[in-house]
């Protein structure tokens, strides 16, 4: 064994690599219920054909009622690129939810948006966004991160989507990485 000239920053790494490890894996994926995942891909099915059709985003909530049971929210029409839903009263709000509208070749709506995440930490939920491709992306309000459930074609999509302009979509970002996809370098 080799004896440190400094001990005591030695001890000091392998505390902080510790926190590292720690705060790592604190914000890694946690996988949402099935339950939770099946009904937001059926919300999603439908509200889609809608929401590409009239190129409006459309949004809710899932909650929890007094006997944990989950459900969503009726769906609120928004704009083409916005979408505010009342907060629903006498229930356990788990998770916001809305469409993207349609696909249009100069937006950036495969990904959510910063706003997206903004507004879902400011909310205290987190969310799942559903994109003209047919991706579903999860937000977790905590971290400010997102992470894609499932890729093109996983919900119902915009017929006029064109994959290729997306090639380069990864199935995780945090909010310092969509904002410099969204603002340039």
């Amino acid at each position: 064994m080799i004896k440190s000239k400094h001990p005591d920053r030695e001890v000091s790494l392998r505390i902080a690599l510790t926190l590292a490890i720690l705060w790592l894996t604190s914000s890694a994926a946690v996988a949402q219920p099935a339950s939770e995942i099946a009904l937001i891909k059926r919300q999603f099915n439908e509200l889609q054909k809608i929401s590409i059709r009239q190129n409006r985003e459309y949004c809710g909530y899932l909650v929890l009622d007094s006997q944990s049971r989950l459900s969503a929210t009726p769906a609120t029409r928004g704009r083409r690129d916005s979408c505010q839903a009342d907060w629903p009263e006498g229930v356990r709000v788990v998770a916001s939810y809305h469409t993207h509208a349609a696909y249009d070749p100069d937006a950036i709506s495969e990904l959510p948006s910063t706003t997206d995440l903004e507004g879902d930490r400011f909310e205290g939920v987190n969310g799942y966004v559903a994109t003209p491709g047919g991706r579903l992306w999860y937000i977790n309000s905590a971290t400010m991160t997102t992470r894609m459930i499932c890729d093109v074609g996983c919900l119902t999509m915009d017929g006029r989507f064109k994959p290729s302009i997306y090639e380069t979509v990864v199935s995780r970002y945090t909010y310092a990485e969509l904002a410099e996809i969204q603002d340039g370098p």
